[in-house]
């Protein structure tokens, strides 16, 4: 069994908080390798990534991955995290796809200009909440449709990481309607960026390290980053307080291992069996770790750190899911493998929905009528 280690508690937050302020060192380098392995040079798998293997939150699962590969093959296949901190995007790119490194960890946003329908799995507004988007990507079609947008870039996907659910984002002022979100200049990547980019927001890519300090110096007035623990862990809560809900523009954020696709063929048929394997638990054993830590991280951030919870009002929610509804049409229509993976989520989505409503709806109904009955009033 895995060690479970709650890397986000509030001591960890503040340290990481006063080191980006003061533009210092994140955390102490520390050791990354799962144990020591026998290598094989045919079983050394070399990945580039967008996070430093200390990283809060996603460095930590990037470590779990490694060390799960290895218990599970019995140190016979072995991940190697390789420093890509002066290389673009297209150079990094360039050298997945010509056998240079294995492949990537990355946000399925890294392939972004190549895959646009990639965006789709993962911070897919207004998409799938992360059951359904499981039992999709699971079932045959979801998988394969994922599959098939990478092979013509020689890559093969696999899902190694999962938050379950974020919250709206940080913002320095009151947002009522669309109309306060005109040129606030905010923080954002991905779908959601374009989303708030058709708002009328003014949108700015950073990577995450930097979105603390650039809120600090007012460069940017609002942040839609991750989960309430990983917010809390980059210290957000000290230059923004107003924490909004609820997190339409991401119900799931995953995390995508992207491999050449020539090495995966390469491998043997038990050797990729078990990388499925090792992805897959991680992946689960990742949501529900997630959720433990959000629980924490909300109460902190509300009873601690006086974060101020707000609702987007329902005049904000309506107009966003007009821009969404134009917006996601516009990228169909550029895009054929876009239009089939969305209409493929959004099939699955309803059928599983009439199934849910017979099976579990009325019981769960009844079940937090019950508990909350018995344990109201409850608050954060």
């Amino acid at each position: 069994m895995v060690e479970r280690r709650d890397i986000l508690k509030i001591t960890g937050a503040t340290v990481l908080g006063a080191a980006l302020g003061a533009g210092g060192v994140l955390l102490n380098k520390t050791e990354v390798s799962g144990g020591k392995h026998r290598k094989n040079p045919q079983r050394v798998l070399k990945f580039y990534t967008s996070w430093r293997p200390n990283f809060p939150g996603i460095g930590y699962e990037m470590i779990e991955l490694q060390k799960r590969v290895a218990s599970i093959t019995g140190n016979q296949i072995v991940i190697e995290y390789v420093d890509a901190k002066d290389l673009t995007r297209a150079q990094m790119i360039k050298n997945i796809q010509t056998g240079v490194v294995d492949g990537m960890y990355s946000l399925p946003d890294f392939w972004q200009k190549q895959i646009p329908a990639n965006l789709l799995f993962s911070a897919h507004p207004f998409g799938p909440d992360f059951d359904e988007f499981y039992e999709w990507l699971l079932a045959e079609e979801g998988n394969k449709l994922w599959q098939e947008i990478h092979q013509p870039h020689g890559i093969m996907p696999l899902a190694v990481s999962a938050s379950r659910g974020q919250m709206g984002g940080w913002f320095v002022d009151e947002i009522l309607s669309l109309r306060d979100l005109r040129n606030v200049p905010i923080a954002a990547r991905g779908l959601p960026g374009m989303l708030y980019r058709a708002a009328g927001a003014k949108v700015y890519e950073f990577p995450d390290e930097e979105i603390f300090k650039k809120l600090q110096e007012g460069v940017i007035e609002g942040a839609i980053v991750g989960d309430p623990a990983y917010d809390e862990a980059l210290g957000l809560y000290k230059v923004a307080t107003r924490y909004f809900n609820p997190g339409f523009q991401a119900p799931v954020q995953m995390y995508q291992l992207s491999i050449n696709l020539k090495r995966w063929q390469g491998l043997s048929i038990s050797d990729r069996n078990l990388l499925r394997t090792a992805a897959n638990s991680r992946l689960q054993e990742s949501v529900a770790t997630n959720g433990i830590q959000n629980q924490q991280a909300i109460r902190r951030l509300v009873r601690e750190h006086n974060v101020t919870l707000r609702e987007f009002t329902d005049e904000t929610l309506e107009e966003i899911t007009r821009k969404w509804q134009a917006l996601s049409g516009q990228l169909s229509a550029k895009d054929e493998n876009f239009a089939k993976v969305q209409k493929s989520i959004k099939d699955f989505v309803l059928q599983r929905k009439n199934w849910q409503e017979l099976s579990s709806d009325g019981y769960n109904n009844l079940r937090y009528k019950l508990f909350f009955d018995e344990y109201a009033p409850f608050k954060y």
